[in-house]
């Protein structure tokens, strides 16, 4: 690792700084385990840009539905087997202004998340309900925030009298609005909690993966706990009469004057995709990094991840007062700066470019893989692992990067090379 000593004058004293300038970690080794991959599925190409495609995941209906939303704008729906997929829904299409994906990969239908009762107990919450978020230009007004960007992220309920017909008639509204900066690190990915079950205190809440609204926190929200860029949200998405959604009474800042009692988690960069182990609940974000290094954090309530003052476990220059605030560097990090909540793993931008989506694996194809938690680059295409097991408190995970194959067989006959 080279280290650089630079000399910032401000306001007449001299401040001593080291300037992180090239990676300071090893380089990530092939792990023991190695998986084979096969084709699943093709999305059709719908709109002028690029089909960006992210898997919603199974509906609990008994129908073995998968559902994929596509940044353009669409909804499909197919099954484990990757059947040729079927058009659910095109959210363009049903005037409710959405501004579909074009040319920049931020801007479109970025989530998609079914209750848990979507598709069970008729008559009970939640039943027939499915949620988007997704952008509009200057539609509506934002009940988060200060409603003055030039997009707004919706979070919207589509409600539906038969969840398990093959085609979709709704009626929808939305639930909440955040305005955006820009077109970039608005509104990620939104899921409910599936170990979550009925009864539960947290069965029923949607999270919601809200980005700092433009590049490099160029406002500064995500610090600011009045403010929903930078943070991760937690409703219930149900109205209650005349309210379009409500706030869990566990929520970590119910209460606080001048707090947003939504929020869950803050200090966050673009938490673009993040997922639960779907047997503990553990709550586990992927923070897309600057330019620099990609973070996995452990979701905790109240917890504050440090950006923007901190780069995962480093500083940066808004932390340091330096002049340098809009560029690539990173900073050593001052004792100051150590009551933010660590991640559990990062990596480098030289090993990736964009960190993509991440689960904690409980399948059972994969036995060697039980209990570890799989993350993907989206832009170079490898995949890492890392044991949650195995962090010790206070440390950083180590991630090892997965061996793959392309093979053609069914999922069920993967196998995985022994663990060493």
């Amino acid at each position: 690792m080279r280290l650089f000593i630079l000399l910032l004058l401000t306001t007449g004293v001299a401040h001593a700084q080291v300037i992180i300038t090239s990676d300071p970690f090893s380089a990530i080794q092939p792990g023991p385990i190695t998986v084979a991959l096969r084709p699943f599925l093709t999305i059709p190409a719908d709109g002028p840009g690029a089909t960006i495609a992210r898997i919603t995941g199974a509906v609990t209906d008994g129908a073995g539905r998968v559902f994929i939303n596509d940044l353009s704008g669409t909804i499909y729906r197919t099954d484990g087997s990757g059947s040729a997929p079927t058009l659910y829904l095109d959210i363009t299409k049903q005037n409710i202004g959405a501004v579909a994906n074009s040319s920049f990969y931020q801007i479109g239908l970025s989530g998609v998340a079914f209750h848990p009762n979507f598709a069970g107990e008729a008559g009970q919450p939640g039943y027939g309900k499915f949620y988007t978020t997704s952008y509009a230009a200057n539609f509506g007004s934002s009940t988060l925030g200060d409603n003055t960007g030039p997009v707004v992220a919706q979070v919207r309920e589509w409600s539906t009298a038969t969840p398990l017909a093959g085609t979709f008639s709704w009626t929808s509204r939305v639930v909440l609005a955040i305005s955006g900066y820009s077109d970039e690190h608005s509104s990620g990915a939104i899921a409910f909690n599936p170990a979550a079950k009925l009864g539960s205190a947290d069965y029923g809440n949607l999270y919601i993966g809200s980005g700092d609204g433009a590049y490099n926190d160029a406002n500064q929200k995500a610090q600011v706990l009045s403010a929903p860029q930078g943070k991760m949200l937690r409703i219930n998405p149900l109205a209650s009469g005349i309210v379009p959604y409500t706030v869990p009474a566990n929520n970590p800042y119910v209460g606080r004057a001048g707090v947003l009692p939504e929020i869950y988690a803050s200090g966050l960069r673009f938490p673009q995709s993040f997922s639960f182990d779907a047997q503990t609940g553990q709550l586990y974000i992927n923070d897309l990094g600057q330019t620099a290094i990609a973070e996995v954090d452990m979701g905790k309530a109240g917890a504050n991840y440090g950006w923007s003052q901190r780069a995962e476990t480093f500083a940066t220059g808004y932390a340091q007062g330096a002049i340098d605030i809009g560029n690539e560097h990173i900073y050593a990090t001052p004792a100051a700066l150590s009551a933010y909540t660590d991640p559990i793993a990062e990596y480098w931008h030289s090993e990736g470019a964009a960190l993509g989506s991440g689960f904690l694996y409980r399948g059972t194809a994969i036995p060697d893989l039980f209990g570890i938690y799989v993350l993907a680059d989206i832009v170079v295409g490898r995949l890492f692992y890392l044991d949650p097991a195995a962090v010790a408190a206070g440390a950083l995970a180590v991630l090892h990067s997965c061996r793959h194959r392309w093979k053609t067989e069914p999922p069920h006959r993967l196998k995985a090379e022994p663990r060493g």
